[in-house]
């Protein structure tokens, strides 16, 4: 068994707080949100670390969150 599998194509809400933005993908079937990006606004040089350790933060709450909905649903 697996953690949950999102569809291919799959709506996201973006929630923007000054230079920072969230996008949370969701199942369109039941509304429940199972990833997150974050990004910021404006680069610089030298914005590169932190925008590197925010991809990081998204993937990570995005596989914890998948593996949660997956047991929930009996997947794993």
């Amino acid at each position: 068994m697996s953690a949950y599998e999102p569809p291919a194509r799959r709506p996201l809400v973006n929630v923007e707080v000054g230079k920072f933005i969230a996008s949370l993908g969701y199942d369109p079937d039941t509304g429940v949100t199972y990833e997150v990006f974050f990004s910021r606004r404006g680069k610089k040089a030298g914005d590169s670390g932190i925008s590197e350790d925010l991809y990081e933060l998204g993937v990570a709450i995005s596989k914890e969150m998948q593996n949660l909905l997956g047991k929930k649903n009996g997947n794993i």
